[in-house]
């Protein structure tokens, strides 16, 4: 679908009820195999992970990471950026693979694995809470180096709720009082 940007030029971004229909089908497939999926915070993060993506990849012209961080603390959301990712072709992802979600034979974990399917996840956390330092250093690390890159965090509200999250959190005002 299409939608626009705050300067009026469109975007091209997945459907998200594209993603939720195929994380449907991924959680029936893999629950049916034996493996546990999850369905909450992937469709509930659907539009959000959509429009990231939507700017992430917007500029064909250069890679993702030259403008972006992107951190994913939501592991079980892991899935809903699989569906994603899919529908969009990226990192040659194709519908018969998010059938395999979370088998033997699938790259495709429960909590991603960025060097398994690296494309438009530079960091996928698997403990809780965790991304919001990681992403805090990524994002102070480009500020002292002089990258201009955005980091993104997805956070979920039980991330939030852990202590390296809330220490994260704390630090904020006095590091943008330091412009840091």
């Amino acid at each position: 679908m299409t939608i626009k940007d705050l300067s009026n030029n469109d975007i091209a971004v997945g459907d998200p009820r594209a993603t939720r229909a195929l994380l449907a089908l991924m959680n029936q497939h893999a629950t049916i195999g034996g493996a546990a999926a999850h369905w909450g915070g992937p469709a509930a993060f659907a539009e959000m992970i959509s429009a990231v993506h939507g700017i992430m990849f917007k500029d064909k012209t250069k890679n993702w990471y030259e403008s972006f961080n992107f951190v994913n603390d939501a592991g079980h959301a892991e899935n809903g950026i699989y569906a994603l990712r899919a529908n969009y072709g990226f990192d040659n992802l194709t519908f018969r693979d998010l059938r395999l979600f979370r088998s033997i034979e699938s790259k495709l974990t429960g909590h991603g694995e960025a060097h398994l399917n690296p494309e438009g996840v530079f960091i996928s956390n698997g403990p809780l809470g965790s991304g919001i330092p990681q992403a805090q250093g990524l994002a102070m690390a480009d500020k002292i180096i002089g990258n201009n890159r955005t980091t993104i965090c997805v956070l979920s509200d039980g991330g939030a709720m852990e202590g390296e999250a809330k220490e994260s959190f704390a630090a904020i005002p006095g590091l943008a009082k330091k412009i840091k």
